[in-house]
């Protein structure tokens, strides 16, 4: 049982880590463009940061206009999640790490445990062995 002890403790100090580190998000671009391409919208660190609109563009009726921003918008949104998704599992982040610490000691709990279930069946191998003497 100390294997078992001593990987929840393991658990235990990676979780109390990860609740101490400050959280500080990788840094994320994302472009958008409407179907036309005639706007064009960026995203980094989570804000708008730039919206350009082709000028003849801005000859259409507003309700046009909007869609396309919105079309842009929600294209630029939809690059700036993924590449933040992407930064996110990089091995350099904290979570990276922290998912690199878990998974080292889930393999230690899979051999811990491997290693226990072969003791048992041996265990149980000469129990059955004896019982048939």
């Amino acid at each position: 049982m100390s294997d078992v002890q001593g990987m929840f403790e393991q658990l235990s100090a990676a979780a109390g880590r990860a609740s101490r580190t400050p959280f500080t998000a990788p840094h994320a671009e994302g472009e958008g463009t409407s179907d036309d391409g005639t706007v064009t919208a960026r995203f980094a660190g989570g804000k708008l940061v730039e919206l350009r609109i082709d000028a003849h563009t801005m000859r259409r009726g507003n309700a046009e206009v909007a869609d396309l921003v919105v079309g842009a918008v929600n294209a630029a949104i939809e690059a700036h999640t993924t590449a933040m998704m992407a930064a996110l599992q990089g091995a350099d982040t904290d979570f990276g790490k922290l998912r690199t610490e878990l998974a080292a000691i889930g393999d230690q709990a899979q051999r811990s445990m491997e290693s226990q279930l072969g003791q048992m069946q041996e265990m149980l191998r000469q129990a059955t062995q004896r019982a048939t003497e």
